[in-house]
């Protein structure tokens, strides 16, 4: 994803607000740096722990967390790194009135993103920077998760009747030197490793990268979760009223998804009847003998034929036990 904002900066200076000129808290510019709001980015420089203090969920427009009109909270930095948590289906459990169904883990096969439920209605989705995005962010390279609950009458085209859940990624911060290394070992050959690594050049430009590589194993044969991904951004102010931001990420996750309902497709079988060709009609009884016959065309790849699709029309393949009325238990 590659995201280029340029906005007009209002200064709101958060010591003082004297409408007109600029507030500073010191002599020297180097050592006494005033935190300033744009009506149209984030500021997490000002949450204070695990609270934060502003969002842009009430109007697109930041503001104040206490005066936003809408039911929203937020997951700081602090705590994603707390808690260690690394995505947002993690970051989903600590969430208020929010839940996620992992049912069967069949939905991990066909879903790159979560949607989770709030409030016991399905969410709009997720978004990145309140864009709308479709895979599950990592929290190696995010600032804070938000979570707005139920719809918002204020924001046109966003919102849902649901809610929906937000990610504020890392932005190059001027005029200061970030310098962080995690490492997590765990249970399940759990190895992790992420950087953070902001860079000032001079007064008007800086360079962040943010790095991840993540070995997991489960606690099922074959399954892992293997993570690989660098974010880079950068901001540069040219002029007092200008500020210019981009964002570009590569990352390449690889992941065995494990299927944790058994599905019975053979133990209603009689174990003697068999079809060694396709036939043209159904045979008397075969609910009772435990198999059942394709009467549709149906297309199977298979490696090993020679065309590498098999049409299984007019075949037979067994059932599980009682899987209709008419299928016995155990085959007898």
């Amino acid at each position: 994803m590659l995201a280029v904002l340029a906005s007009a900066l209002f200064r709101l200076p958060v010591l003082a607000q004297q409408a007109g000129r600029e507030t500073h808290t010191g002599e020297n510019d180097d050592h006494d740096e005033i935190v300033e709001m744009s009506p149209f980015v984030v500021e997490t420089r000002r949450d204070d722990g695990f609270v934060a203090a502003s969002s842009l969920a009430g109007g697109r427009l930041a503001g104040d967390l206490k005066d936003t009109p809408a039911a929203y909270s937020v997951i700081t930095k602090e705590f994603i790194e707390a808690l260690g948590i690394t995505d947002v289906e993690e970051a989903n459990k600590w969430a208020v009135n929010v839940s996620t169904s992992r049912g069967d883990g069949y939905s991990d096969l066909i879903s790159r993103g979560i949607n989770p439920v709030v409030r016991g209605v399905a969410s709009g989705g997720q978004q990145r920077n309140f864009f709308p995005s479709t895979f599950k962010p990592d929290s190696y390279n995010l600032d804070r998760y938000d979570f707005a609950r139920g719809p918002n009458a204020i924001l046109y085209g966003t919102g849902s009747l649901g809610g929906l859940v937000n990610v504020v990624t890392k932005q190059a911060v001027l005029r200061k030197t970030i310098a962080d290394l995690g490492l997590q070992i765990g249970s399940w050959n759990r190895q992790r490793i992420t950087g953070d690594f902001n860079i000032p050049v001079g007064r008007i430009f800086a360079a962040r990268v943010n790095v991840l590589r993540q070995k997991l194993d489960g606690w099922r044969d074959n399954e892992f979760d293997n993570r690989k991904a660098v974010d880079a951004a950068f901001t540069w102010r040219p002029v007092r009223n200008l500020r210019i931001q981009g964002e570009g990420e590569w990352g390449k996750f690889e992941r065995n998804a494990i299927i944790t309902t058994i599905g019975d497709q053979v133990s209603g079988w009689d174990g003697v009847t068999t079809a060694s060709a396709p036939q043209k009609t159904t045979m008397n009884g075969a609910a009772a003998k435990g198999v059942r016959r394709f009467s549709y065309p149906l297309g199977v790849a298979s490696l090993g034929s020679a065309g590498g699709l098999i049409n299984y029309g007019g075949f037979y393949s067994t059932l599980g036990g009682g899987q209709t009325t008419g299928v016995p238990v155990g085959g007898k």
